[in-house]
C-alpha cells in the first residue's frame, strides 16, 4: 500500500490517497481546512486534521509518503548565458541569481537544467523548492509517523503520470489538460519534458447543456474592478471640477453653482481615502458584497435592472437607500461600507427641527459585457450543441497555452492536446476537432489510458503521479 498526500489550493483541501495500482481499489480524503495555507496557523490546523485521519486509520501510518506540492509552491526561472566551459557556466549562473535575487535564493533548492543550446548561447532553467516550507511539511507528517519519501508539484506529476501509463505521449511535444470539476491544469511538455504549468479556473461543472454561460460572469476579480471603478470615479470627479473651472461653458444645463461648490482638497482627500478602504474591503469579502447586491434587492428593484448591460463589463455601481435592501443584509453592508464608500446623508437641521434621510450605500452589481453583433456567435438549439459552446471558454485557453509554447524560445510548438476528462464528455473533442480542422489547429486526443482506472485515481493523477516522478523530469523534483 502506497501512501500519497497533496495539498489542494482551489477547495483548501488536504488530499490523503491509499493506494496500490492505478486498477485497482483506491481510497481518497480530503480533508478541508479554513486557514490561508502554508501559514502557522494552518500547519497548527493540519496537525490536529491529520492527526483524527490517523487515528482512523491506524493501518496507514508508518508508511512512506509521496508528497505533491501545488503549482505555485515552486519557482521558475530562466537564464541566457553565452556558451562556456562547464565549471564557468556555473560560476556566471551564481552570478546571475545573486544578481536577481540579492541573497535570498540561498534558503532554497535550485535544480539547474539546460532548455535550450545552441552556437551562440545556452538557456538554462531553475526550479526552486523553499526548504523551509518543505522542512515544515515533512515535520508535520513526521509528527503523526508518517514518512515522506518523494516530493515534487502537481503539474510534473501529472505529467509523470501521463508519460508512465501512455508511452505514446514519450519524447512527444504536447498540451495534457487534468479536468476536475471546478479548474483545469494544464501542463506544456517538450519531448517529454515539462515546460510550463497552469490552473485556469473552469472546470466540468462549466459544461452544462442548458444555458450557455458567459466567462466574464464565471470569473471574480473583484478587488481589480472595484479599484478601477474607483479610479474612473476620481478621474470623473477631477475631471469635471477642471473642466469647469477652465471654461464655464462646459457646464450643463439645468445645473447650479451648487453642484460644482466643491473644495478641491477635501474631494481629494475623500476620494483617496474612499480608493485605499474599498479596495481593503473587497479583498476582505468582495463575494458577499456581490450576493447582497444581486440577491437582497426587492423584486420590483430587480425587473428594472433586467436590460442593464455594460457596454464595457465590469461591476457597476449603485447607489440604494438602506431601506430598500432586505432585512439583515442591510445591516451586513452598512457594517462593510461604514466610512468605507457611499454617499452618507446625516440628520439636516432646520426651522422645524431634524430631518432623517435615508443612508446612501454603494453597492457594486456584475453586469456582462455587450459585444457587437458580428463578435457574437449563434445560440445553439441543442443541448449538445450549448455544452460544446461552454467547452470552447476552456478549449480556448488550451490552445492560448499552446500558442505560448510556439512562440516562446525555449519552448517546443506542441503537436497536439491530450484532455483526461469523463468518456461521456469525449464527444467534445469531436467537435473542437472539427473547428480545428478548419482552421487547421491542434488536434485534441482524450487520456484514453485513464479509462481503465478506479474514478479515485482518474480523478487525482497528479497524486498517483508522484510514484513515477523517479522515473520521468527528474529535475523538477526536490
Amino acid at each position: 500500500m502506497k501512501l500519497f498526500v497533496g495539498f489542494d489550493m482551489q477547495n483548501s483541501n488536504i488530499r490523503i490517497m491509499n493506494a496500490e495500482k492505478a486498477t485497482d481499489k483506491a481510497e481518497v480524503e480530503y480533508l478541508h481546512f479554513s486557514t490561508c495555507i502554508f501559514s502557522d496557523e494552518f500547519f497548527e490546523e493540519a496537525q490536529k486534521l491529520l492527526e483524527e485521519y490517523f487515528q482512523r486509520k491506524p493501518s496507514l501510518r508508518n508508511l512512506s509518503a509521496f508528497v505533491i506540492l501545488p503549482d505555485r509552491a515552486v519557482g521558475f526561472e530562466t537564464f541566457n548565458l553565452p556558451n562556456m566551459a562547464k565549471s564557468k557556466s556555473q560560476q556566471a549562473l551564481e552570478t546571475e541569481m545573486n544578481n536577481l535575487y540579492e541573497g535570498r535564493h540561498r534558503g532554497k533548492k535550485i535544480n539547474q537544467f539546460v532548455l535550450l543550446q545552441n552556437k551562440q548561447y545556452t538557456i538554462y532553467g531553475a526550479i526552486y523548492f523553499d526548504k523551509k516550507l518543505i522542512n515544515k511539511i515533512y515535520k508535520l507528517l513526521t509528527e503523526v509517523k508518517v514518512f515522506p519519501k518523494m516530493t515534487t508539484y502537481s503539474g510534473n506529476a501529472l505529467l509523470d503520470c501521463a508519460l508512465n501509463f501512455a508511452p505514446r505521449l514519450r519524447g512527444k511535444s504536447f498540451v495534457f489538460a487534468d479536468m476536475h470539476a471546478d479548474y483545469t491544469e494544464i501542463v506544456v511538455a517538450g519531448k517529454g519534458k515539462t515546460q510550463g504549468v497552469a490552473t485556469i479556473p473552469h472546470g466540468s461543472a462549466l459544461l452544462r447543456s442548458d444555458k450557455v454561460e458567459s466567462e466574464y460572469m464565471q470569473t471574480d476579480h473583484q478587488m481589480g474592478e472595484i479599484a478601477v471603478i474607483n479610479a474612473r470615479e476620481i478621474a470623473r470627479a477631477k475631471a469635471l471640477t477642471q473642466s469647469v473651472d477652465a471654461d464655464p461653458s462646459v457646464i450643463p444645463e439645468g445645473a447650479t453653482i451648487a453642484d460644482y461648490a466643491v473644495d478641491n482638497e477635501s474631494q481629494a482627500g475623500e476620494y483617496s481615502g474612499t480608493v485605499q478602504a474599498e479596495t481593503a474591503a473587497a479583498s476582505a469579502d468582495a463575494k458577499d458584497r456581490l450576493a447582497v447586491s444581486a440577491d437582497s434587492l426587492n423584486e420590483e428593484d430587480r425587473d428594472e435592472q433586467d436590460d442593464d448591460i455594460s457596454e464595457e463589463g465590469g461591476l457597476s455601481v449603485e447607489e440604494v437607500d438602506e431601506g430598500r435592501l432586505a432585512d439583515g443584509a442591510a445591516e451586513a453592508v452598512a457594517q462593510e461600507t461604514d466610512g468605507v464608500s457611499g454617499s452618507q446623508e446625516n440628520a439636516e437641521e432646520n426651522g422645524e427641527g431634524n430631518i432623517f434621510k435615508p443612508k446612501k450605500i454603494k453597492v457594486y452589481r456584475k453586469m456582462p459585457k455587450r459585444y457587437p453583433k458580428f463578435m457574437m456567435r449563434e445560440i445553439p438549439e441543442t443541448e449538445q450543441g450549448i455544452r460544446y459552446e461552454n467547452f470552447r471558454i476552456i478549449m480556448k485557453w488550451i490552445l492560448l497555452y499552446a500558442r505560448q509554447a510556439e512562440l516562446t524560445e525555449y519552448m517546443i510548438k506542441p503537436d497536439f492536446v491530450v484532455v483526461n476528462m469523463p468518456a461521456e464528455l469525449y464527444p467534445l473533442l469531436e467537435q473542437a476537432n472539427a473547428e480545428q480542422k478548419e482552421s487547421e489547429g491542434i488536434e485534441f486526443r482524450p487520456f484514453s489510458a485513464s479509462e481503465k482506472f478506479v474514478p479515485e485515481i482518474k480523478e487525482n493523477l497528479d497524486l498517483f503521479g508522484c510514484l513515477f516522478a523517479g522515473h520521468y523530469n527528474k529535475h523538477h523534483n526536490f
